[in-house]
C-alpha cells in the first residue's frame, strides 16, 4: 500500500506534460518520437547514397547526350542495318552514327567532356570521343 501511495505522489510532483499519466504512456511516447526520428534519418542516408555516384564504376563509355535537327542511326559492329537512336544511348568506340546533314549531336565523352558533331554523314564514335573503349567489358 504504501508503494503504491509513494508511485502516484511521485507522479503528481512530476511537472512534465503528461503529468498525472502513467509511466508506461509518457515511455511509450518518447518511444514514438525516437522512433520517427530515427526512420527520417535512416530515409534521408538512403536517398543521398542512392542519389550520388559511385566513384567505384567510372564513366567508361560514350553517351549519346542530345540530337537537334533530325534523326540519328546507329549501326553496332554487330547489326547489318542502322536503327534510329535516342538521347541516353551507351556507345562503344566501334559504334557508327548517321547524323543527316543539318542535325547537330552531342556526345558525352569517357573523359567527362562534351564533343558537338554536325551532320556529316556516317562516322565512326572512337574517332569523336578517343579513348571510347571499342568493346564494353561488364565489371
Amino acid at each position: 500500500m504504501k508503494a503504491h501511495k509513494l508511485t502516484t505522489k511521485a507522479i503528481k510532483q512530476d511537472n512534465s506534460p503528461l503529468n498525472g499519466k502513467p509511466p508506461l504512456a509518457r515511455d511509450s511516447r518518447r518511444m514514438r518520437s525516437c522512433l520517427l526520428v530515427y526512420l527520417s534519418l535512416a530515409l534521408t542516408l538512403c536517398i543521398a547514397l542512392h542519389s550520388t555516384p559511385s566513384a567505384a564504376t567510372p564513366l567508361r563509355l560514350a553517351r549519346l547526350y542530345s540530337v537537334t535537327g533530325g534523326t540519328v542511326y546507329l549501326q553496332r559492329p554487330n547489326w547489318s542495318v542502322f536503327y534510329a537512336t535516342y538521347p541516353r544511348t551507351m556507345l562503344t568506340g566501334d559504334d557508327l552514327l548517321d547524323v543527316p546533314v543539318g542535325a547537330e549531336v552531342v556526345l558525352l565523352c569517357p573523359d567527362g567532356n562534351r564533343r558537338n558533331w554536325l551532320g556529316a554523314g556516317i562516322s565512326n564514335v572512337g574517332s569523336v570521343c578517343l579513348g571510347t573503349p571499342r568493346i564494353a567489358h561488364p565489371r
